[in-house]
């Protein structure tokens, strides 16, 4: 009888396959199908530490992410974990995670973090990472000809280890995490 694990190992295209075969066959509801099987993907393979730098178990992952209402998490999680740190798809996905939020400012500093940590394919990081900036320097752009306060989100992004006081204020955990 063949096991969930018996298909993941070795991290085979049967995994895919059975990911692509629940998008295509469930495509108006394929989150709801498609999620318990990368959670469990995921989960199976996370303590083999063979996997932290394969791109095949971070593309998982980053359907994981899109799959999910609120991925901040998964992404912290991965960072913790060390899953995915050397491509250049974490930085990407994780940074427009974040610009998607308005927290442009985190979302420059995962950017920073990806070139800096030597992301594989660098050079398309940095492509994305430019037109980034391209993307914020226009919005300031239009923002200040409108004559408009230029605001960030990224203080009123919480962060996961953020704490909130009783009066609601929120002490920041530090960015030293990204």
């Amino acid at each position: 009888m063949l096991t969930f694990i018996s298909l993941l190992i070795p991290f085979a295209p049967r995994v895919y396959r059975l990911i692509k075969w629940t998008e295509q066959t469930f495509p108006t509801n394929k989150n709801e199908e498609l999620l318990p099987i990368l959670e469990k993907c995921t989960v199976e393979l996370q303590e083999d530490t063979k996997y932290q730098k394969d791109l095949r178990y971070l593309r998982v992952w980053m359907k994981y992410a899109d799959a999910c209402s609120d991925p901040s998490d998964v992404f912290k999680f991965l960072k913790a974990n060390d899953i995915g740190q050397t491509h250049a798809l974490f930085y990407e996905c994780y940074a427009s995670f974040l610009e998607m939020r308005k927290a442009y400012k985190l979302a420059d500093e995962v950017y920073k973090r990806g070139v800096e940590m030597k992301a594989e394919p660098v050079s398309r990081l940095k492509m994305q990472y430019e037109g980034f900036t391209k993307r914020v320097r226009k919005r300031e752009m239009k923002k200040e000809e409108r004559g408009e306060v230029l605001e960030d989100q990224s203080q009123s992004y919480r962060q996961f280890g953020d704490k909130v006081t009783k009066t609601g204020r929120r002490i920041e955990a530090g960015l030293t995490s990204l």
